[in-house]
């Protein structure tokens, strides 16, 4: 039957690969390339962010300017809309219908 190993044959193997010093390096090479790995995808999700944020930003500031011209058109704005004070709507103006 098989009989476990000796002392003398764990050595000689421990001597063609000294387990402190293989193992570490190979799994810090493969630390390594997985960290560049993250933080390359890291950066491009940042960069997908950054420029879904200036599409955000600028649908936003398109779709306030078309509240701004239907809402004036429609006469619901006193002023037109202050974009630095944001939108500003007036009351409703009740006598709109007179006009027809």
């Amino acid at each position: 039957s098989s009989s476990p190993p000796s002392k003398g044959s764990l050595k000689s193997l421990s001597h063609i690969s000294p387990p402190h010093q293989a193992v570490p390096s190979f799994f810090s090479i493969q630390l390594r390339k997985y960290r560049i790995q993250l933080s390359r995808v890291h950066r491009n999700s940042l960069s997908r962010l950054s420029n879904l944020r200036k599409d955000i930003d600028r649908d936003e500031a398109q779709l306030s300017e078309s509240i701004i011209e239907v809402l004036s058109r429609n006469r619901v704005l006193s002023n037109g809309g202050d974009k630095r004070k944001g939108i500003i709507i007036s009351h409703p103006i009740s006598r709109g219908h007179e006009d027809g």
